[in-house]
């Protein structure tokens, strides 16, 4: 493993750690802005190039607002 690597790999234990104890504060406009749009049909998806994308969606409670997360 290469120095590289394992300071990627302690920043992502650091940030998993961070996102369970503090969580995630999304932006409500941006929230109700989903909503009103999957009321209307508007099938909605997230794409991110984190592997952390399902870990932060699930710590703002927000998982089921996205037909597919990526």
């Amino acid at each position: 493993m290469t120095l590289l690597t394992a300071l990627g790999n302690r920043k992502d234990t650091y940030f998993q750690e961070a996102l369970a104890h503090d969580g995630v504060e999304a932006y409500e406009s941006t929230v109700e802005l989903i909503r009103e749009l999957r009321r209307h049909g508007v099938r909605t998806a997230v794409a991110s190039a984190s592997r952390n994308c399902g870990l932060v969606l699930a710590a703002a409670g927000l998982t089921d607002l996205f037909d597919v997360n990526t």
